[in-house]
This record gives structure tokens, C-alpha cells and sequence, in this order.
């Protein structure tokens, strides 16, 4: 057979393994041709499933743990049919697993996963029957079009664009370096957290974007979007989302935001909001760090953080368990009815209402010169008020009153542990949950649970004497309590 015959048979009759083994065992006369020729047909072949036998690195030498040298001759000619064989051994398999320590990798027409995390790829073949890349953290610049891929995972590498697949359904393909990303028929999650995208197109099918740290400035409409988070990027306005139930824009340029019909969850911290709308099904808000000096109604709302803003009021609101407002205005605080916990701490608070559900209060920072009974209160935190007194809590545990005006404190049936430094106590009665001590000044104190009450028989003098000593009293006792320090805890 002359080159030419050989050439006529490679290009019109042998393009994939499947003819060569069918067009070669038609007839004994056909198979002889085969068999003299099966070095330029092996490498025919070779060719067409790119197989880059000349990378020391490539797949069919790392997995198999051979060495490219073994697969040369004397005269360092390549051994055709040998390298075929080689490339063969995976050729039926559909899932290659810890594909590790490449460079190249061949396609495999019958392979529907791959995955090769932390490799030197730098490009990638068309594989027609691939459902599923795992090519995260690897050096791709580019990636073809995969004609049955439903789902795509290559962060962590150098692409600067990715073009449209068919049949892909997810995609994630956090830091890289993309600049522009094309409408995807069939997909329904995006992630493309850390790329350079500025802009995004309308994907008719997606549910789900994620994308943080790009440098969008604007966002369309997506028609079936639930969930949106685009941290970290230069957005200065975000349209209405018709199935949108969650939003993360933190760190924008929002200075406003628009009623959106479902959304149960809003997270807006650091932007330069100036109001807010009402939310008819919103539960939850963040909003820290903006420019909100008033807060309507949200009926459905059960969390509201908003702490460094202008807030100088804030009303009921029905459902909500838990107030976070620190570092506002605000200079009164409504009665709010499911509320259990309160943070309002570095505001301009004077009074604070009765609250039936509240259980922790942390109001440290501002004017209260009163605080009333809180029925289920069982934390107070009101450091750095200027209280002058303080009532019965009947199941507060702990308290929190540093730096007020007090100069008495009233039996507290439940209390194990009080913090009252730099007050001004002239008595302070017996706590039953507390070890009776020897106080120079009333300050910290927390309950040891293995105290065992001691004989109760004691005089009424040396009670006061016990509870109600002054740091000048204290100073002429014995050598040993004199060496006592004023900020110890006492037991």
C-alpha cells in the first residue's frame, strides 16, 4: 500500500476507535493493511482525540504512573501503537476520579465526569458526552463549548470569558478574571463571586446569582431570580425582582431600595441608604452602617439590626423578637410586644418602657436615669447610665450596672452575678441567690455555685458590717483585708 492508499484510508474510513475496529475486521485482506500500517494509523488516531503524548504530564502518562520514556524506541522514535494502547486504558470508563499532577488531558468520548482539582491545566478539549467538569484551581485562560455539559466548576483559575453552553444548568466560577459572561439558555445557579464583571445579562432561567466583589454598577431584571447576593460591588440602584425572596447587596451604593413583592430577607449593611419602603413579607433586615433616620412598619418583620444609622425614633412593630439599633439617636424606645432581645447600646436613651417578652437588654451608653420592672428580663447590661436606682427584676440573673449613680440596690431573688463598679452605694441589700461578703466596695460579683448558706444566726451589726462597710473602714481592719485590691472580686 503507497502513502497515498494509507492517506485515503485515515481521512475517508478510520476517524475514531469504533471504525477503525470495524472497518479493520471486515476481511482478512483489509485486517493484513491494518496491521502493516498500524503506526501511522495509531498516530491518526492519537491526533484526533488530541492526545499530547509529547507533555510528560499529560493524563495517559500520570495516571497509568508510566514514564514517557518507555514509550520511545532506540532511536528515540515514538511507538505509535503503544502510546494508542496507553490512551486506551481509560477510554470506556465514564468517571475519572483524582485526576492529579497534569498539564494535558486527551478527549474521552465516552467520559460524563471529570474531575481534576488542583492541576496545571492551562486549556481544556471538547468532550461530547461530559455532564459534569471539576476543574477547580488549575491555570485555564479558556474553555470550549462542552455540548452536553449540565454543570460546570472551575473556580479558582485565569479565564477572562466563558462562552455559552447548552445544556448547562449550574456554574461556578468564582475568581477568575472575567469581564463579561453571555446569556446561558438552561442555567439556573451562577456563582462568580471575585471576576471583573461590570455588567450581567438577563438569563431567562436563573433562580440564583451569586456575585461578590465584581465591579457591577447596574443589574437587570431577572424574571425568575429568587436569590441575589452581589456583595462588594458599585451597584448605585437594583430594580424590582419580581420572585426575588433574598437580597445581599452589602457594601454598594444603594442610597435607596424598592418595594419588592416577595422578599423575606434583606441584607443592605454599608451603603448609603436614606429610607426604606415597607416590606409586606420581609422577616428579616440588615441595614448597619447607612443613612436611616426613620424606619416604617414591617408587619412581617421578626429582625431588625440597623445599628450605626441617624435613627431618632423607631415604631412597634409586630412581630419582632430581636432590635438591634446601636450607635443611633434615639432618645425613646416604643413598647414592643414579641421582642426578647433588645441592643440599643450608644444612643440617648432617657427611659425605657415595660416590655412583656423581653428576656436580655444591653443598653450600656445612654441617659437612663429609670429602668421599670421587665417581667422576664433575665440579662441587664446598662452600663454608663446615670440610674439612681434600680427595682426588682424577678428573674434576672445577671447584671450589668457599671459606671451609674446608684446608691442602693433591692433584693433580686434570682441574681447569681452583679457588676457595679464606680457607683455610688450607701446600702446594698442581701441577695439570696449570692455568698454573704466582705465588701469595701460593692462592685463585681458572680454567684459560686457550690455555696452552701451559713448559719443564718448572725447579728443584725454584723450583718451591716458585712454589706455595708466603707473603703475607709476597711483600711484600718486586719493586715490581710488591707492588702485586698478595690477591683478584686470578692467571695
Amino acid at each position: 500500500m503507497n502513502n497515498y492508499d494509507i492517506q485515503y484510508l485515515l481521512t475517508t474510513q478510520i476517524d475514531s476507535i469504533e471504525t477503525l475496529q470495524n472497518y479493520c475486521k471486515t476481511n482478512p485482506e483489509i485486517s493484513q493493511m491494518c496491521l502493516e500500517n498500524k503506526s501511522s494509523i495509531s498516530k491518526h488516531l492519537l491526533s484526533i482525540y488530541q492526545v499530547d503524548y509529547k507533555d510528560p504530564s499529560n493524563f495517559i502518562y500520570i495516571y497509568n504512573n508510566v514514564n514517557i520514556q518507555d514509550y520511545k524506541d532506540e532511536d528515540n522514535k515514538w511507538k505509535y501503537p503503544s502510546l494508542l494502547k496507553l490512551y486506551l486504558k481509560n477510554y470506556n470508563k465514564e468517571y475519572l476520579y483524582k485526576v492529579i499532577k497534569i498539564t494535558s488531558f486527551p478527549i474521552y468520548p465516552n467520559m460524563v465526569e471529570f474531575h481534576g482539582y488542583y492541576n496545571n491545566l492551562t486549556s481544556f478539549p471538547i468532550q461530547p458526552n461530559m455532564a459534569e467538569f471539576y476543574g477547580s484551581n488549575n491555570g485555564l485562560t479558556s474553555f470550549p463549548i462542552q455540548p452536553n455539559m449540565k454543570r460546570f466548576e472551575g473556580s479558582n483559575n485565569r479565564l477572562t470569558s466563558f462562552p455559552i453552553q447548552p445544556e448547562m444548568i449550574v456554574f461556578n466560577g468564582e475568581n477568575n478574571n472575567l469581564t463579561s459572561f453571555p446569556i446561558q439558555p438552561k442555567m439556573i445557579n451562577f456563582n462568580g463571586n471575585i471576576n471583573r464583571l461590570s455588567s450581567f445579562p438577563i438569563q431567562p432561567e436563573m433562580m440564583y446569582f451569586i456575585g461578590d466583589n465584581n465591579g457591577l454598577t447596574s443589574f437587570p431584571i431577572q424574571p425568575k431570580m429568587t436569590g441575589f447576593s452581589g456583595d462588594f460591588n458599585g451597584l448605585t440602584s437594583f430594580p424590582i425582582q419580581p420572585k426575588m425572596k433574598s437580597f445581599s447587596g452589602a457594601n454598594n451604593g444603594l442610597t435607596s431600595f424598592p418595594i419588592q413583592p416577595r422578599m423575606t430577607r434583606f441584607e443592605g449593611s454599608f451603603n448609603g441608604l436614606t429610607s426604606f419602603p415597607t416590606q409586606s413579607k420581609m422577616t428579616i433586615f440588615h441595614g448597619d452602617s447607612n443613612q436611616l433616620t426613620s424606619f416604617p412598619i414591617q408587619s412581617e418583620m421578626t429582625r431588625f439590626h440597623g445599628d450605626n444609622n441617624g435613627l431618632t425614633s423607631f415604631p412597634t412593630q409586630p412581630k419582632m423578637t430581636e432590635f438591634s439599633g446601636r450607635y443611633n439617636g434615639l432618645t425613646s424606645f416604643p413598647i414592643q410586644p414579641e421582642m426578647t432581645e433588645f441592643h440599643g447600646e450608644n444612643n440617648g436613651l432617657t427611659g425605657f418602657p415595660i416590655q412583656p417578652e423581653m428576656t436580655d437588654f444591653n443598653g450600656n451608653d445612654n441617659r437612663l436615669r429609670s429602668f421599670p420592672i421587665q417581667p422576664k428580663m433575665t440579662e441587664f447590661h446598662g452600663s454608663h447610665n446615670v440610674l439612681t436606682s434600680f427595682p426588682i427584676q424577678p428573674k434576672m440573673i445577671t447584671f450589668h450596672g457599671d459606671n451609674n449613680d446608684l446608691t442602693s440596690f433591692a433584693i433580686q431573688p434570682k441574681m447569681k452575678a452583679f457588676y457595679g463598679n464606680n457607683n455610688q452605694f450607701v446600702e446594698f441589700s442581701i441577695q439570696p441567690k449570692m455568698p454573704r461578703l466582705n465588701l469595701s466596695n460593692i462592685e463585681n460579683y458572680e454567684n459560686d455555685e457550690n455555696y452552701d448558706s451559713e448559719d443564718e444566726n448572725e447579728s443584725e451589726d454584723d450583718s451591716e458590717d458585712m454589706f455595708f462597710s466603707s473603703v475607709e473602714d476597711e483600711s484600718e481592719d486586719s493586715e490581710d483585708e488591707s492588702e485586698d485590691s478595690e477591683d478584686e472580686q470578692f467571695y
